[in-house]
C-alpha cells in the first residue's frame, strides 16, 4: 500500500515583492510622444478614425469634452498622464495614480478600468499643452 504523505518536507522560501519607488516607476515609463504626434492622435480620435481607416470622409459636427480634473482626486491635474495602448482623450494625474497603483499593485486606467502596464504609461503632452493655455 502506498502512503500519500510526503516522506520529507521541503522548505519554501519567499521574498516579499518591493513596490516600485516613484523614481523607478518613472524610469520604466514610456517617453512622451512629441506634440505633433500627439496632435495627430487627437485629430484621428476626433474624426473617428480607427487604425488608419479613412473610408468615412463625411463631415460631422459635434462636441468633445476634455476633463481637466483628475478622476482619482477630483482636483486639477498637475502632471497629466495616459496609457499609450488605450484609446481616448482622457488623462489622469500621474502622482495620485502612482500612489494608488503602489497600494493596489494594479495598472488600471482610471476612466475605463482597462488594464495596462507600466511600460505603456506616459506623460500626456497634449493635455499638458491644453492645461498651459488655461493658466
Amino acid at each position: 500500500m502506498t502512503s500519500l504523505k510526503p516522506s520529507h518536507s521541503l522548505p519554501i522560501c519567499t521574498k516579499p515583492a518591493r513596490p516600485y519607488t516613484h523614481r523607478t516607476t518613472q524610469g520604466l515609463m514610456q517617453p512622451p510622444d512629441p506634440l505633433p504626434k500627439a496632435l495627430n492622435r487627437v485629430q484621428r480620435h476626433l474624426r473617428g478614425l480607427g487604425a488608419g481607416d479613412a473610408s468615412d470622409d463625411e463631415i460631422e459636427i459635434g462636441n468633445s469634452v476634455l476633463a481637466l480634473r483628475d478622476p482619482i482626486t477630483g482636483t486639477r491635474m498637475s502632471t497629466p498622464a495616459r496609457f499609450s495602448d488605450i484609446d481616448g482623450l482622457t488623462a489622469f494625474d500621474l502622482e495620485p495614480f502612482l500612489a494608488m497603483a503602489q497600494r493596489t499593485l494594479k495598472w488600471l486606467e482610471p476612466h475605463s478600468l482597462k488594464g495596462s502596464c507600466i511600460q505603456r504609461l506616459q506623460v500626456s503632452i497634449f493635455m499638458s499643452s491644453v492645461q498651459s493655455t488655461f493658466v
